[in-house]
């Protein structure tokens, strides 16, 4: 009889298999991470825009000027394609358009941010209500009330699971007390 060397075909197999299903989780993992990465940047950037037009709008109701506003009303920008696209999209109504502003590069480094637009994106800004959009989107909202109220909303539910786990673990520390307790009685009548 001879010996097997190594691991035979079947081990070979096993392990390839293995190997590809832990390089298929790992990518997975990483793609997630990823894309709450960027969802955290795009709130980030939304917030800072939110901040720096907030003050802009302050400094021009002080020396009461509103050409001070950075940006291109998007009423006035047919030509561009990504405006479009998003119009077409009826985020906002078209009678909103002369309220909100585009903010290209340039304009977010007049807000002294160092931040840029997103790829095929720009950020909107209404100075009115302080409302910031991303053309794009980000899981289906456009709006930063939107991307807020989500993360609230998410953030409750945390909470809440959070506090009836809380109740159920004092409920279980209360019967288990209540047990402690009748055994200790049972004990001290025998």
């Amino acid at each position: 009889m001879q010996k097997e060397n190594g691991l035979g075909v079947i081990g070979i197999i096993f392990i390839i298999i293995i190997i590809i299903a832990l390089a298929i989780s790992t990518t997975f993992l990483i793609k997630n991470y990823i894309a709450k990465e960027k969802g955290i940047d795009i709130k980030q950037n939304m917030l800072s825009i939110q901040g720096a037009c907030r003050i802009l709008k302050q400094d021009s109701i002080v020396k009461k000027n509103t050409d001070m506003f950075v940006g291109t009303k998007i009423s006035e920008m047919n030509e561009d394609n990504l405006i479009n696209d998003f119009k077409s999209k009826g985020i906002i109504a078209e009678s909103d358009y002369e309220k909100y502003y585009c903010l290209n590069n340039d304009n977010i480094k007049q807000l002294n941010l160092e931040i840029e637009n997103e790829e095929n994106s720009y950020y909107l800004i209404n100075y009115d209500d302080n409302e910031v959009i991303i053309t794009s989107g980000y899981k289906g909202k456009y709006k930063l009330s939107e991307i807020n109220t989500e993360n609230e909303e998410n953030q409750e539910s945390k909470s809440e699971e959070s506090k009836d786990n809380q109740e159920n673990q004092g409920e279980e520390n209360k019967d288990n007390q209540e047990n402690q307790n009748e055994e200790n009685s049972n004990n001290d009548n025998q």
